[in-house]
């Protein structure tokens, strides 16, 4: 199951990456690389999230054997937390908190991800509405 997982998340990871990278060699082509507008950096940006952000749920799964403290109990917790220092308990402890960390570095990083991605098409469709309100009032202004 968790092979199935590595290899769906590293091939859309893969899809991504083709995809972000065809449309800045289109955009370059296009205008030139001196003239990329900002909704082309933030795409690079989230290439880059997109990235950590794999690599970070691989971690989980990986190295941390998918434990965190999600889905525990109080009570599971404080049994946990007072046997930290003994036996198979102390690797488990230690476990679960690496793995927790990196389940709070992975959210941040999706969440930061999403909003990245909010602010490309935001500075996209902005710039598609400039430039045709641009030509537009030029169309105007020549008809008179």
């Amino acid at each position: 199951m968790a092979e199935n997982f590595i290899t769906e998340a590293f091939a859309l990871l893969a899809i991504a990456l083709v995809a972000i990278g065809l449309r800045l060699y289109i955009r370059i082509l296009t205008v030139g690389f001196r003239k990329l507008a900002l909704d082309d950096y933030l795409m690079i940006w989230a290439g880059c999230l997109y990235s950590a952000e794999t690599v970070l749920a691989y971690a989980v799964g990986v190295f941390f054997h998918g434990l965190a403290n999600s889905g525990m109990t109080p009570e599971q917790r404080a049994e946990l937390y007072m046997h930290r220092y003994s036996g198979g308990a102390k690797e488990e402890y230690r476990l679960r908190t690496k793995g927790s960390q990196n389940q709070l570095a992975g959210w941040l990083t999706y969440t930061t991800l999403l909003w990245t991605l909010k602010a490309c098409m935001l500075t996209f469709y902005s710039r598609l509405t400039l430039a045709e309100s641009h030509e537009i009032g030029e169309f105007r202004a020549g008809e008179a």
